[in-house]
């Protein structure tokens, strides 16, 4: 993939639907009723990737969606007894599945505030038990706020790609896992190395800087931090939507979201920019499933396999 980014880079291979916000949500909204944001055209126009997408309500699923989960839970062991991390939580997808497979708790940290609030209000709808089992908090994966060897599972949904040191999160990720306990990702990967005018084209739009990463240097940031990789499941992404199919996409998430006039038609737009150019950059993309366990002690090497 890329070699693992600097501060300012951006590593693109998390997924672009998974941003970690690293500044406060700000709608530009004109007024709030009935726990809904009505934005006008111009503050819709100015609205950043992570806040506009928040507006839509958009679900942000992980690549491989509810399969990625399942081998993430499977291959995690993860019990009703288990405590899971999810670092930058988005909307919650991720946490939400992992609860409904697995009936365990989890804490979920963003810090974005819109993300957040659409977070709470899909668990206020949960029946019980999960409406007790997921707790969204505000909080930066870069510094938390938990103590050492709280958790089962540490696991991002491919957010880690757009935090600016990677390095520290994974220290502190391997911090707060229980020992024997597993750090996990799911993650875009570049197979072939896109053209230059895509990359650009994504830094223009969300204001990164990405470097083009494949899976080996995903792998590499983990157990570089002294995880042993135990774990890794890869495919190319499943779909490649036609230019009709994201036309249909973007006006079914817009409408839904009941924006009529010119309101409609600046976020129609809007989100077609986007997801015309993500479906160009997915033609060079794989995902994988990572699970990396923390252990006290390095094993000893092995001539013959693990």
């Amino acid at each position: 993939m890329f070699a693992p980014a600097k501060p300012p880079h951006q590593a693109f291979g998390g997924a672009l639907f998974f941003c970690y916000a690293t500044k406060g949500f700000v709608y530009n909204a004109e007024m709030i009723e009935d726990d809904k944001i009505i934005a006008s055209a111009d503050g819709i126009m100015r609205l950043d990737y992570v806040s506009f997408m928040g507006f839509l309500n958009e679900t942000n699923r992980p690549p491989g969606g509810k399969d990625s989960m399942r081998r993430m839970a499977q291959n995690a062991f993860l019990t009703k007894d288990s405590h899971v991390l999810h670092s930058g939580c988005n909307t919650g997808y991720c946490s939400f599945e992992l609860s409904h497979l697995i009936k365990c708790r989890v804490t979920a940290l963003d810090l974005n505030d819109a993300m957040l609030a659409s977070a709470n209000k899909k668990s206020a709808k949960e029946p019980a038990p999960y409406c007790d089992l997921i707790s969204f908090q505000k909080g930066d994966a870069h510094s938390l706020d938990f103590g050492d060897d709280t958790f089962d599972l540490v696991m991002s949904g491919g957010s880690t790609a757009f935090m600016k040191d990677k390095e520290k999160v994974v220290s502190e990720y391997v911090r707060v896992c229980k020992p024997y306990g597993f750090v996990g990702d799911v993650f875009l990967y570049y197979h072939t190395d896109p053209p230059q005018q895509v990359i650009d084209a994504i830094n223009a739009e969300l204001g990164i800087s990405i470097q083009k990463w494949g899976k080996d240097d995903w792998v590499s940031l983990y157990t570089d931090a002294g995880l042993e990789a135990y774990y890794a499941y890869d495919a190319k992404m499943p779909v490649h939507p036609t230019d009709e199919d994201v036309k249909k996409y973007c006006a079914t998430m817009v409408d839904q979201n009941g924006l009529a006039g010119d309101q409609r038609q600046v976020a129609l737009d809007k989100l077609y920019g986007y997801m015309r150019l993500f479906n160009e950059n997915h033609k060079y993309l794989s995902y994988a499933v990572l699970l990396c366990r923390k252990v006290p002690e390095k094993e000893q090497i092995s001539l013959f396999g693990v």
